[in-house]
């Protein structure tokens, strides 16, 4: 199974959940109504339900059955601690459905200038090795030595088409292989690649951001104190893109400073946020601007993301254009200057 299609998976199943525990149905009962409706995963949904009825805690459950990652059991024992389980599956079921939008959008854009490059490289490949060289046969026939004289432009559009292609064949070929670690690790993929292309960076920033913003509201609308808040938001999120402007938030906040002030120091979250958290912490309601900014925060970050997936069509496009036009118009200049020769 595709891993877009697994990350739909868990956004229903964990929806699933919210309603159910919406309705006042423990997890165990909410698994065992899930596997009456023969509701997939099946034999997953069994497991679970074999662990619960053994005394396991919905998180320690999840965590046993080795098919989730780490994030979603801390997620949801995070919501067991805090009494706000129903908020946590519903929170875990927006998230895979945004991974799995963005999963799928990338795995297309990647598909699709794959495609787009293969056929730059053999259109490059017989203007190079099939055109080029009539042009040039036919014009050192005419002009003799062609670097002496003015028909060196199709010796520099073979240099140019040989680039290109190489060029092209390398883009290929790194499409290919990004393609196929999102197939395998999904979003994960592109935490490498954030940390080199800033603009990669802070979309994905934004999307740690939200889910941030998210936890801490929950947590603190339970009473959760925010030191504590902010160690379990650092345990969640770990291995992401904010390890150290959460440790530095949590260094500020042991030394007396507030959240708010502390996100705003450690630069978490972009100015407008930040003062929008420190103005709804003075008034006493962090937790309701935490969840906006969580909101604005993960909609944003997926926006950035599909205009940098959405921009790699035209820009394949236009390269095709003036490389096979520059190699063309090499060529044909020659030909330019023969024919006004002879008029």
């Amino acid at each position: 199974m595709k891993k877009a299609e697994i990350q739909l998976l868990w956004s229903g199943l964990f929806e699933q959940y919210a309603v159910l525990l919406g309705a006042g149905v423990n997890p165990e009962e909410a698994t065992a109504l899930l596997c009456q409706d023969g509701q997939e995963p099946a034999e997953l949904l069994r497991e679970l339900l074999r662990a619960q009825r053994q005394g396991a805690g919905f998180a320690e459950a999840l965590e046993g059955c080795g098919a989730f990652p780490g994030y979603t059991a801390r997620v949801i024992r995070m919501g067991e601690d805090t009494g706000h389980l129903e908020q946590s599956c519903r929170s875990l079921s927006e998230y895979y459905g945004r991974r799995a939008m963005l999963e799928r959008r990338l795995m297309a854009s990647l598909r699709y200038p794959a495609l787009l490059l293969l056929a730059m490289c053999a259109v490059l490949g017989v203007l190079v090795f099939a055109v080029l060289p009539i042009f040039h046969r036919v014009y050192e026939s005419m002009a003799g030595d062609m670097l002496s004289s003015g028909y060196g432009f199709v010796v520099l559009g073979g240099i140019l088409g040989r680039v290109a292609l190489l060029i092209s064949l390398l883009f290929c070929a790194l499409a290919l292989l990004v393609s196929g670690r999102v197939r395998r690790e999904g979003v994960e993929a592109l935490n490498s690649l954030g940390r080199r292309v800033g603009v990669v960076g802070k979309a994905l920033r934004l999307l740690d951001a939200g889910r941030l913003a998210d936890m801490l509201s929950t947590m603190l609308y339970s009473g959760m104190t925010a030191s504590d808040a902010l160690l379990r938001s650092r345990d969640a999120l770990a291995g992401g893109t904010l390890d150290e402007e959460l440790g530095q938030c949590i260094r500020t906040v042991e030394e007396g400073e507030n959240l708010a002030h502390a996100l705003r120091l450690s630069g978490v979250y972009p100015p407008v946020t930040a003062r929008l958290l420190v103005a709804e912490a003075e008034s006493g309601r962090l937790d309701r601007g935490l969840a906006s900014a969580a909101e604005s925060c993960s909609r944003e970050g997926v926006e950035r993301l599909c205009d940098l997936i959405d921009a790699v069509e035209p820009s394949l496009s236009l390269f095709l254009t003036v490389t096979v036009g520059l190699s063309l118009l090499s060529a044909m200049l020659p030909l330019f200057g023969i024919l006004s020769a002879i008029g």
